[in-house]
């Protein structure tokens, strides 16, 4: 939409390359959406300026609110997708008797969003909880988080979460789109996608894609994930959300030698996005993985983001554009994952 004329004419695929990707789909998806990842409670704090260490500050305006990826996503994309589409989260929740467990699934259930499929454990443990600073200076958020004993989700769970949805597939629809949050150390996330792939639904009952099977996709945030350990995951993966965060800090490793961070500046021409390092990394990560299927995705914040299709070699840029007014940074990565997420199902190409 903000693309220059000249960058449109660059980026036009040719219709050899569209028909190799997976996107666009050959017809809307409609169905169940499953969701998994963080589901925790947001306590938030806005100040003037991000306050120095060992300093005493009074808050402009405090709030509690939902947060982490899962409910993030979950709540825009089922505000986003059209009627006919169930949007269910996946994840571990304390006891429904906890107070903030309850606050979590009447605001999940009141977005819009399906709480049928969550876990539920009796240990003790307590909803996760993230502390987050808000600068109105500069719009930033910095959060420091705490799992409050909460387990993580297990393999095997998911295996009983399609089991389950396979029952109501004819209440609330096939699953033809699973997403991933990648927030268990590389081999459990592909046990998880392993379960999904091998183990899941049967053919008669998914979702249809172009490639006949639901889309599955991941999120890789977390810097302390180490891309050669992601490698089996990305190769069965449709579809990679990248942090600019991981590609910044794995630089090295993504590229296989040491360089700078790009410069957030604009870029003077049509082709200098081509070089930039998010692609330069996606370029040099999917080749290193063997990753010939899949649609990879970064943002890049103000910048704006770029995408690889690695099935066919594409390279897509959206400049970003600047808001008049921050109103809350919280979950922008999650949301913009959602958005992503609804206009591929509904048939968007990669640029779109």
């Amino acid at each position: 939409r903000f693309a220059t004329p000249a960058m449109k004419r660059a980026l036009e695929p040719d219709a050899a390359a569209v028909s190799a990707g997976l996107f666009p789909l050959t017809a809307s998806l409609e169905g169940r959406f499953l969701l998994y990842g963080n589901i925790c409670l947001d306590l938030l704090n806005e100040l003037p300026s991000y306050p120095k260490e060992d300093s005493h500050h009074r808050a402009v305006a405090s709030r509690k609110s939902l947060g982490g990826n899962c409910a993030n996503s979950s709540t825009a994309l089922a505000q986003l997708l059209p009627k006919g589409c169930l949007v269910s989260c996946v994840g571990v929740l304390p006891c429904k008797s906890d107070p903030d467990a309850a606050f979590a699934i009447s605001t999940l259930e009141d977005a819009g969003a399906d709480t049928s499929l969550l876990e539920e454990v009796s240990d003790g443990s307590g909803l996760p909880v993230s502390f987050v600073l808000l600068s109105q200076e500069t719009g930033s958020r910095t959060i420091v988080s705490t799992r409050r004993g909460l387990r993580e989700l297990q393999p095997g769970r998911l295996g009983e979460v399609l089991q389950q949805a396979q029952g109501e597939a004819a209440s609330r629809g096939s699953v033809c789109w699973c997403h991933l949050e990648c927030r268990q150390p590389p081999e459990m996330m592909l046990q998880m996608a392993n379960v999904f792939r091998s183990k899941g639904l049967p053919s008669e009952l998914l979702g249809r894609s172009k490639k006949g099977s639901p889309v599955l996709s991941v999120e890789v945030e977390k810097t302390n994930l180490a891309p050669d350990q992601l490698k089996p995951l990305m190769q069965m993966s449709d579809v990679v959300f990248f942090s600019r965060d991981f590609i910044t800090s794995r630089r090295a490793d993504l590229l296989g030698h040491t360089e700078e961070p790009s410069s957030d500046q604009a870029f003077s021409n049509d082709k200098d996005w081509h070089e930039h390092l998010a692609l330069r990394a996606l370029r040099s990560y999917s080749s290193a993985a063997c990753c010939h299927r899949a649609l990879w995705v970064c943002a890049w914040g103000a910048l704006g983001a770029f995408a690889l299709d690695t099935a066919t070699g594409q390279e897509f840029f959206q400049p970003a554009r600047a808001a008049d007014k921050v109103v809350d940074s919280c979950g922008a990565g999650d949301t913009f994952i959602a958005a992503s997420i609804c206009a591929l199902a509904s048939g968007a190409t990669p640029q779109e």
